[in-house]
């Protein structure tokens, strides 16, 4: 898999290039980018199919509609795993009503191929310092692993194919992003977004 995983990004991504030269933005890869993020900018009918059936799949949490197509190459969700709690336009209300915790399942889906990810997110708020901070979370109530798999089902069905965190944080050589240097871009940030690390 991971051959063709890295055969899309290759079709998309110049190698060898600076993102800041000209060249790179001249390029028949970049320019491909453009055309496919442009694609879903002017169509949402995608999106909005895939946001629907998120929602009738997961029908007891809120979900959100994060997607940035001008910075990004994915559509993404995210899912409040908290049960008939609506997301709250004030996120320090919305973490003082869940006592200071909160769950999210966050789902990226490509626009490049037939690819998503996901991950759960633990985000905690102190009050007192109003500091937050996040975590992944590996383990997690049968609750959860029943919305895993409900997502799991749909995205079969879609006919994406589901990455592991291995081929995610596999480093793409001689790519760059608009954010992340040659050397250090991922998988995931081809094909998703360079705007989050999961």
């Amino acid at each position: 898999m991971i051959f063709d995983v890295m055969k899309t990004i290759l079709f998309f991504f110049p190698e060898g290039k600076k993102f800041n030269e000209s060249n790179y933005k001249e390029s028949k890869q970049f320019k491909r980018l453009i055309k496919s993020r442009d694609k879903y900018l002017k169509d949402h009918t995608l999106i909005l199919e895939l946001e629907t059936k998120l929602k009738n799949v997961l029908l007891e949490y809120a979900i959100a509609n994060w997607t940035s197509l001008q910075d990004s190459n994915c559509f993404e969700f995210k899912v409040l795993l908290h049960d008939n709690q609506p997301i709250l336009d004030d996120d320090v209300q919305l973490m003082r009503l869940l006592g200071g915790t909160r769950t999210d399942l966050r789902i990226f889906i490509s626009i490049l191929a037939k690819y998503y990810y996901f991950f759960i997110e633990e985000t905690h708020y102190d009050v007192t310092s109003q500091r937050w901070s996040f975590k992944t979370l590996n383990e997690f109530s049968i609750e959860i692993e029943n919305s895993i798999a409900r997502l799991q089902n749909l995205m079969n069905l879609e006919g994406y194919i589901e990455l592991s965190t291995e081929i995610i944080n596999t480093i793409v050589e001689g790519v760059e992003t608009e954010l992340i240097e040659q050397g250090n871009v991922k998988v995931f940030h081809c094909l998703f977004t360079d705007l989050v690390n999961p």
